[in-house]
């Protein structure tokens, strides 16, 4: 018995020695980096151990306690945290770098493969939920970040034979559940259109999803109905969050900084006269000083305040020699901070995006959608999406607000958003 014990101890040894042998190029990197002191198994698993809405805080102040880059360790991922422009070019336009960290796969329960655009022109389907209708569904598209983004953060919950212990997996279940229920009878709904324009032979859709089921009804082979269902649930959800988080923060900040309020609505005067009227994509491209606004909102509350990827082969950045299989996490919430390349990183500032400044500045000091073969699909539809909102907004309403917007206690669950909501007063504009 006692040889048996022994050879099944020596066994483990060999095992454990292998193993970390072939993660040596791993721990020699992260020996020549800085970076939170890492236990054994669990590495900086203990430092996320906090409320999900302090996690956005946690990242923030481990930069500016180490030089940069930074180490971190994920129970056994080692992840190395980039901020600098340079760096960031690098990593976003490289084919080799262009694979999601397998982290993302907690989020293929919710989405499957999908793609990662207001509301209604995705789906076809009209939501109303500010009459109270369908929310169910707008609660668990919301909650879809929340339960996805704290089990990310969470390494200990990243095995499933934990996960599937907790009560995150029955929030998971519901939520599933209730997205895939919507979509699948928005699809349903769609085909139907589909078929009755086809009997008719009159005219086009202008929906996404009938655009692409009408694609789908010529060639069965282009996707399946699987795939379908995910990729428009990943672009509502996608579409839905962003225009939504992103047109209140612009509000709050308009009413917060009444001076730049003051030179974007003498711009719409300027477009639309005294009387309201409906918005064309002409007078949008017309909004120029609207258009900065938006960019500086998105410069504060990027769509990903992180993004994670993973090496597939030794790749090199500067001195250093990032190993394959090694995490790579892009603080774009950091480096639209950077005093460096902004005047006032912590406040609401449309002149960021004046044509001199923007000349002056690094290009990826900038990248709220991402960039290179990974950037957003759908950052010309969100600027367009948000200056026509604004613009609805601005012809009829002047917006007040309290404080800066350095008081805004900011969260993150996949996006960056309020903790404390989105507190404006709306009064009918008079224009003097």
């Amino acid at each position: 018995m006692s040889i048996l014990i022994l050879a099944l101890l020596v066994t483990l040894l060999l095992f454990l020695l292998y193993y970390h042998w072939q993660r040596r190029h791993l721990y020699i990197l992260a020996s020549k980096l800085s970076g939170p002191l890492a236990l054994p198994i669990v590495g900086n698993g203990l430092t996320f151990m906090c409320r999900s809405e302090d996690i956005l805080k946690t990242i923030s102040d481990i930069q500016r306690r180490y030089p940069k880059p930074i180490r971190f360790w994920f129970g056994p991922v080692l992840t190395v945290l980039f901020s600098a422009p340079q760096h960031i070019e690098k990593i976003l336009t490289s084919s080799k770098l262009a694979y999601k960290h397998d982290f993302y796969s907690i989020l293929q329960i919710f989405i499957g493969d999908g793609l990662v655009s207001n509301l209604e022109s995705i789906l076809g389907t009209k939501i109303d939920a500010q009459l109270g209708r369908n929310m169910e569904y707008v609660q668990a598209t919301a909650d879809t970040y929340q339960i996805g983004y704290k089990r990310i953060m969470r390494p200990w919950l990243h095995p499933d034979i934990i996960y599937n212990c907790t009560s995150g997996k029955k929030q998971q279940d519901h939520v599933v559940k209730v997205t895939t229920t919507f979509v699948k009878e928005a699809i349903d709904t769609a085909r139907s259109r589909i078929k009755k324009r086809k009997n008719a032979e009159n005219g086009q859709t202008t929906a996404i999803i009938d655009q692409i089921g009408e694609l789908i009804e010529k060639d069965r082979e282009s996707m399946t109905d699987v795939d379908f269902l995910y990729h428009m649930y990943t672009l509502y959800l996608a579409s839905e969050d962003t225009m939504t988080v992103i047109t209140a923060i612009l509000c709050v900040c308009l009413g917060m900084y009444p001076e730049y309020q003051k030179k974007a609505s003498e711009e719409i005067r300027e477009v639309f006269g005294e009387t309201p009227r409906d918005v064309t994509y002409h007078d949008i491209t017309k909004l120029q000083y609207l258009d900065m606004c938006v960019r500086d909102v998105l410069r504060l509350i990027p769509i990903a305040p992180f993004i994670v990827r993973k090496a597939i082969e030794d790749f090199h950045i500067d001195n250093w020699t990032i190993p394959k299989e090694c995490a790579i996490f892009v603080s774009i919430f950091d480096v639209h901070r950077d005093p460096e390349h902004w005047d006032n990183p912590n406040h609401f500032h449309p002149d960021h995006f004046l044509p001199e400044v923007v000349t002056k500045r690094h290009p990826y000091a900038y990248v709220p959608f991402s960039a290179g073969p990974r950037g957003c699909v759908g950052k010309i539809l969100a600027f367009i999406g948000l200056k026509l909102i604004m613009a609805n907004i601005l012809q009829r309403f002047e917006i007040e607000a309290d404080g800066k917007f350095s008081d805004i206690v900011l969260r993150s669950d996949i996006t960056v958003r309020s903790q404390s909501g989105y507190r404006v007063r709306l009064k009918k504009r008079m224009w003097r």
